[in-house]
This record gives C-alpha cells, structure tokens and sequence, in this order.
C-alpha cells in the first residue's frame, strides 16, 4: 500500500522518549531498524538459544546463509526502509517456515527470522536512543501510566499538555525500563500467596 515509504512497527509497551530524527535518518540512508541487538545467537544466552544456534548450525540450505552467525534483534520496534517491494518480509517468511520445517526451538525463531531477514536486505541500525521498550517491566510502567494519564484526563489537560509535561519530568526517576525478574522469585511469591492466602475476602452481595 505504501511502496518506497518507510513503515514502523512498535509494540504496545513501547513510547517515544526522545524528540530525535536519528530513525528516520536511518531509513533514509536506506537501513531498516529495530529496538536493539541482542547479541549472536552463537553466544547463546540462555539454553533455548543455545539450542536453536546449535540445530541451526547443523542446517546448509537455509535461505540466508551462515544463517547461524547472526544476531537476535529485539522487535518492540521494526522499521523498514520499504523500497524493496516487500522482499524483506519474504525472505523473514521464507526463514521462519524453514525453521520451523527443520525443527528448530520455536520460541525466538519469528523474532530471529525477521532480523536476519532486515540485516541481510538493509542492514540494521537501533531505535533505543529514541524508542524506550518496557517489555520486562510491564507492572511498574502501566501503574506509572495509570496515574500518569488518568490523573491529567480528570483534569481536562489536553493531549499536547500531557506530552509536554511528560517530556519535562526526570527520566532517571521513573521505572527502570527493563527488569529481569528470576524464576525462582516468581515461584517463591506464588508459593507465599498460596501458603498463606487473604484471611477475608468479602463480595458484594445483590
């Protein structure tokens, strides 16, 4: 619908924190871009990763070769240049069902698929210094819009207010973008809630 415009994605946990034309100077110079480098897939990070680039490496026919050597790209942002008729997202296709045909860990592969598909036809820049991404932090941030937002609705301050206000506040003290919670803690809390339940919970009764 749009050949040769760029197109952006973002995920709904995603916001802009930084008024900078770095992005789209990126897509004009003709390189697609998505939120930030993960790191190689061989320097696996966890052990499905692990998993993944080690059957991958056993593969030689993947439509991207030395399919094995790339990186994982966060996908709370894509963007791409668009002036290829739609290749890049063919060739993300083509791999993901490749990886998929060839039994490889499924949990990353749309995400992998996608950024090698945009560095192997652009190449990839990142949005990170533009395009703040709370993914590991969802409670603390949809608390702080919670507030943020419904406190200035009730106000009547307008859309342009709240986004200027917003820029005028303390990065440094909001919540931390990204916090990775261990397993284990998770499994503690839920085991004290169900350990040690609400005494009294009382329902309203029509």
């Amino acid at each position: 619908r749009y050949p040769n415009e760029p197109v952006i994605y973002t995920d709904a946990d995603t916001f802009m924190y930084r008024d900078d034309a770095s992005m789209l100077q990126s897509l004009a110079n003709n390189k697609a871009v998505m939120h930030l480098n993960e790191g190689a897939i061989k320097n696996g990070w966890s052990k499905t990763v692990n998993k993944m680039h080690q059957r991958i490496s056993q593969l030689s026919d993947a439509p991207i070769a030395g399919l094995e050597n790339y990186d994982m790209w966060n996908a709370g942002v894509v963007a791409t240049p668009n002036t290829k008729n739609g290749a890049e997202f063919e060739l993300a296709l083509a791999t993901c069902d490749y990886l998929c045909e060839h039994k490889v860990p499924i949990f990353y592969i749309e995400q992998f698929s996608l950024s090698a598909a945009l560095k192997d036809t652009y190449g990839l820049e990142e949005a990170q210094e533009v395009i703040a991404h709370y993914w590991s932090n969802k409670e603390e941030w949809n608390q702080y819009w919670n507030e943020y937002l419904l406190s200035r609705v009730f106000k009547g301050v307008s859309f342009s207010e709240m986004v200027s206000s917003f820029n005028q506040q303390d990065f440094s003290k909001m919540p931390p973008t990204m916090r990775i919670t261990k397993n284990t803690q998770k499994r503690l809390i839920n085991w004290v809630k169900k350990k040690f339940p609400d005494k009294k919970v009382v329902y309203l009764n029509k």
